[in-house]
């Protein structure tokens, strides 16, 4: 489990990641990362 801190919970902070972030992806996973964010 991610701490708080860590974890996405407003729809805001996901779409910035989605957007701005590096993705990673499976057929059955996909991963966005953004180091920028606070």
């Amino acid at each position: 489990m991610l701490p708080r801190s860590a974890r996405l919970r407003r729809s805001r902070d996901f779409s910035e990641t989605v957007r701005r972030g590096s993705r990673a992806g499976r057929p059955l996973l996909v991963v966005h990362l953004d180091l920028a964010s606070d």
